[in-house]
């Protein structure tokens, strides 16, 4: 009965201290999850009249499929495509601001989410002043319409330059020095399909 226990009290010893090989039993390491990362403009100038170009990209350090979302305070007033492609819903009026501090700064979030982790980029969006106006009487569309600094009917490389719109609308950066005039040049008379040489 003495030896029987003796062997039981060996085998449990053994039992408890492991048996085997496997280099200490260490644990795997976790595999850390690296939250995406988003580019693009975070300071945009846009003339009001005129619709938002910028472009957005999120990647993976790991690779995973990265999906585009937006918040902040006037998220409501855009769309972003599952491209990246940000917009205004409705193209914005300098006079009538739509941002929530009515000052004409759209501020958003653009969130990246890999289904694990998201990151957060800020854009700050800012509507400046125009000269708006429309080339009449067809209306005119694609008449070439600058701010004539200078006063010579000539278009030159300090003057900002717009093709009118198919309802002769155009939009142009409010002119930094006085007096200037507003010329047009050809276009298409809408209502006769004349194309026309020169119209101040």
């Amino acid at each position: 009965m003495k030896n029987f226990l003796a062997i039981l009290s060996l085998t449990l010893f053994l039992a408890a201290c492991g048996g085997g090989g496997g280099g200490g039993g260490g644990t795997e390491p976790v595999a850390t999850n690296l939250a995406p990362t988003v580019t693009g403009d975070q300071a945009v100038e846009v003339l009001e009249g005129v619709q938002l170009t910028n472009a957005y990209s999120a990647s993976d350090p790991e690779n995973a499929a990265v999906t585009l979302s937006l918040e902040g305070t006037d998220a409501a007033a855009f769309t972003l495509s599952s491209e990246g492609d940000l917009r205004f819903i409705q193209v914005p009026d300098f006079e009538a601001p739509a941002d929530g501090g009515v000052d004409n700064v759209y501020n958003l979030t653009i969130v990246a989410s890999d289904s694990v982790k998201e990151a957060s980029y800020t854009v700050a969006i800012t509507v400046t002043n125009a000269t708006e106006g429309r080339v009449v009487d067809g209306p005119v569309a694609g008449a070439s319409v600058h701010i004539d600094l200078n006063g010579d009917g000539i278009q030159d490389a300090n003057e900002s330059v717009v093709l009118t719109d198919a309802e002769g609308n155009y939009s142009l950066p409010v002119p930094e020095t006085f007096p200037a005039s507003i010329v047009s040049i050809g276009g298409t008379d809408t209502q006769t399909g004349k194309v026309l040489r020169i119209l101040h």
